[in-house]
């Protein structure tokens, strides 16, 4: 598995070509939109020194409609991460939420977890 820094994984979100912020929206914008949050962070050590670092990732999808065309350019972009998916419809906001779950590895050089904007 490849490993990213958040920057580079936040680039690769954003060149699905649907905008993405990190937990939430000031300003929410036009459907689909999403957001990304990193629930965990568990490190690996061997002899004593950080070995690598994995992230727990989740990106919401946000929809209207229940947007197939906007999850496959997601899922385009998501292609070498193994990831679990759920869709659900929140009846609260009138909205899908389609969820992807994954792990990331970073790099040893960024450890601290976090938010990435540009």
């Amino acid at each position: 598995m490849k490993r990213y820094t958040l920057q580079e994984l936040y680039s690769l979100i954003e060149s699905s070509g649907i905008p993405f912020r990190y937990a939430k929206w000031n300003t929410t914008p036009p459907e689909p939109y999403g957001t990304y949050e990193t629930v965990n962070v568990t490190n690996f050590y061997a002899d004593g020194i950080l070995y690598v670092t994995v992230q727990n990732l989740s990106l919401v999808l946000y929809t209207k409609t229940r947007d197939l065309e906007a999850e496959k350019r997601l899922e385009s972009v998501l292609q070498s991460f193994s990831y679990t998916k759920a869709t659900e419809y929140n009846s609260a906001e009138k909205i899908f939420e389609t969820t992807y779950e994954m792990e990331v590895i970073l790099t040893n050089d960024e450890k601290e977890q976090g938010q990435v904007q540009p």
